[in-house]
């Protein structure tokens, strides 16, 4: 039997459904309390801005630093919001309060459904790409294509997440399998590719 193996690649953006964001106030003073009023004067900013965006599960934690030239104190505040305000979040923070605010940390979350629906759309993409360049090749030859043998599907390797809310593009593979294409096409954002020739 003749066969030629091909591979494809299916690609798909998935937008982040939330995000866990810290951020720093940072005073330096010659007492702890000096830095506390200074932190307390613009804490109030802090909180109405995230409150603004429909936040969840605020937590807050503090480090304090003694050193020669006084004391240094740090107050985390992390957050949970939806994902497409950390942008307008940041920027305001980082525009009103930009002597005593740092970002500190951003993670963003995907919703199950939507990582599912991506993958399934990313192995259409693959299939189709494989069998294109199946085709392109048999025809070169002369030749006509015939059914596929085997998929095989790799293992699932995502990009890394951005440091700021804009689609992700995943990269997923395909395990082996033979099977029709209509059962492994949920499961192989990426596949090897094996056809008959006829």
């Amino acid at each position: 039997m003749n066969a030629v193996a091909v591979s494809g690649v299916g690609e798909v953006e998935v937008r982040p459904l939330l995000a866990r964001l810290t951020v720093a106030l940072v005073a330096h003073k010659p007492t702890v309390d000096e830095c506390r009023a200074s932190i307390d004067k613009r804490r109030p900013y802090v909180y109405q801005t995230l409150n603004q965006h429909q936040t969840d599960d605020i937590q807050e934690g503090e480090e304090r630093t003694d050193g020669d030239g006084g004391v240094t104190l740090l107050v985390r505040i992390t957050v949970q919001l939806p994902a497409k305000a950390v942008r307008n979040v940041a920027m305001t923070l980082l525009d009103k309060l930009t002597d005593v605010v740092t970002l500190k940390k951003l993670v963003f979350s995907y919703s199950h459904e939507s990582m599912s629906d991506a993958r399934v759309e990313a192995g259409r993409k693959a299939a189709d790409e494989a069998w294109r360049r199946a085709e392109g090749m048999v025809t070169a030859v002369g030749s006509r294509l015939g059914t596929c043998t085997a998929l095989v599907e790799e293992a699932s390797t995502p990009t890394d997440l951005p440091p700021v809310p804009r689609a992700q593009k995943l990269r997923m593979w395909a395990g082996a399998a033979k099977t029709e294409p209509a059962h492994i096409l949920s499961t192989c954002p990426q596949l090897d590719t094996a056809c008959v020739l006829q």
